[in-house]
C-alpha cells in the first residue's frame, strides 16, 4: 500500500532557505549598477531563455525609434523583434528559425553599412539595429545571457540610458524571481 503524506512548510522557512541559498545573487541584485552583473545573476538563478528574450526585446524596442527615424522604409529590425516576440508567445521551433534567419541577414547587411560609414547618426542607428539583432539571437543562442549583454551594449551605444537598462533587467528579473523584490 502506497500512501503519500503532504508536508506543509512554513513560509518563513521557505523565505529563509531562499535567502540563504541565493544570498550572493540577492546582494549583487540589490547593490550592483552594472547591467552585466544583473544578467549574470539571472543566469546563476537559471532564468529561462524567455526572460533573456524579454530583456533583449525591451532593450531593442527602446532604441528602435532611432533606427526607424533614420531608415523609415527598412522594416528588418522590426521584423527581427517581431520574430523574437512570436517565439515568446509560442516557443515554436518555426518562430525560432524565423528569428535566426531575420537576424543573420540583417546583421550582415548592417555590418557592411557600418564599415562604410563614419556618420555618427548612422552608427547610432546601426547600434539600435544591432540591439534588435541581439534580441532575436537570444532565441537561438547557446549562451542567451551573452547575447543579452551584447544587446545591452548596443542599446546603450544607441542612446538608451544606463538607468533605463537597469530598470528593464530588474523588472523582468523580478517577474521571474519574486524573492528578488525583497530587500
Amino acid at each position: 500500500m502506497n500512501t503519500t503524506t503532504e508536508i506543509t512548510v512554513p513560509a518563513e522557512f521557505v523565505r529563509a532557505f531562499t535567502a540563504d541559498k541565493y544570498r550572493k545573487e540577492i546582494v549583487t541584485w540589490h547593490t550592483s549598477s552594472a547591467p552585466s552583473d544583473l544578467v549574470m545573476v539571472l543566469r546563476n538563478l537559471k532564468a529561462p531563455r524567455a526572460a533573456f528574450v524579454e530583456i533583449g526585446v525591451a532593450l531593442a524596442e527602446g532604441v528602435l525609434p532611432k533606427y526607424e527615424s533614420r531608415y523609415p522604409a527598412d522594416l528588418r529590425p522590426r521584423k527581427t523583434i517581431d520574430a523574437a516576440k512570436a517565439w515568446l508567445r509560442d516557443g515554436s521551433t518555426a518562430n525560432a528559425q524565423v528569428a535566426d534567419r531575420e537576424t543573420q541577414t540583417f546583421y550582415i547587411i548592417t555590418k557592411v553599412a557600418d564599415a562604410i560609414s563614419s556618420n555618427n547618426a548612422t552608427i547610432s542607428a546601426n547600434n539600435a539595429a544591432y540591439a534588435a539583432a541581439c534580441a532575436a539571437w537570444v532565441v537561438t543562442a547557446a549562451l542567451s545571457n551573452v547575447s543579452v549583454v551584447m544587446a545591452v551594449t548596443y542599446a546603450m551605444n544607441a542612446g538608451l540610458s544606463h538607468q533605463c537598462v537597469i530598470d528593464i533587467i530588474k523588472e523582468v528579473g523580478q517577474r521571474y524571481f519574486a524573492f528578488l523584490k525583497q530587500a
